[in-house]
């Protein structure tokens, strides 16, 4: 379950910053595109002290969130409603502190790319055919320039899968980060073994899923492959 909710926050901020991105390319010099900047600077900061505000200000000051835990106690692990509802709450503000100091990152990726994108000769052509702009943006120029995202994807979800491990401790969160610690100070090889197991197979399981992918978008490569 937490390193299900992991990979979710990682899909969140992917998709919200290339979302955004895209959005920013086909509106250049718009408000969004020169918020730009701001963003960038939520980057930059430590998610860790961005952390330690957000438990701050949506926990202990509005007391909108759990400040702690990855659920509540008394609470029976395990497929239920109570547990899972529980996890998810706990969960919002590790997520927001990922996505906050992320987002922007691929965002900016996105936005770069897309930008060069719109540039080139067959987009160029396309906007001659009188196509929708719409259709331009969505079908020419973001289906090319979401390439190097997809890849950039499975190199992220090994970061992922083994957890943040200080913002876990400021949260007080039980995630694989502070399982693998715990594992490594006790000395407790089989569980280390293990962990580095799921996190190998998870890189993995998603290099290949990035590659069907990337065959998927990118008919340059199927032409290559049959050739």
């Amino acid at each position: 379950m937490k390193t299900w909710l992991k990979i979710k926050d990682w899909d969140t901020r992917g998709a919200l910053g290339t979302g955004l991105g895209m959005l920013a390319a086909w509106r250049r010099g718009g408000k969004l595109d020169q918020l730009l900047p701001a963003l960038s600077f939520l980057q930059a900061t430590p998610y860790f002290f961005l952390a330690l505000v957000l438990v701050w200000l949506l926990a202990l000051h509005f007391n909108w969130f759990p400040a702690q835990q990855g659920f509540s106690n008394g609470l029976i692990v395990g497929f239920n409603w109570p547990f899972i509802s529980s996890a998810v709450v706990h969960s919002i503000l590790p997520a927001l502190t990922i996505v906050l100091t992320s987002a922007a990152g691929w965002m900016l990726q996105m936005r770069n790319v897309m930008v060069s994108t719109m540039g080139e000769d067959y987009v160029l052509a396309a906007q001659a055919k009188g196509l929708s702009k719409r259709r331009v943006i969505f079908t020419y120029g973001a289906r090319n320039a979401i390439l190097p995202s997809i890849s950039g994807f499975a190199l992220a979800l090994g970061f992922v899968v083994s957890g943040t491990l200080l913002m876990e401790i400021v949260f007080n969160y039980p995630g694989i980060g502070t399982q693998l610690y715990n594992a490594v100070t006790s000395d407790d090889y089989p569980l280390t073994q293990a962990i580095f197991l799921i996190i190998s197979v998870t890189v993995l399981l998603a290099n290949i899923g990035a590659d069907v992918i990337y065959v998927l978008l990118d008919p340059r490569v199927r032409r290559r492959g049959v050739a």
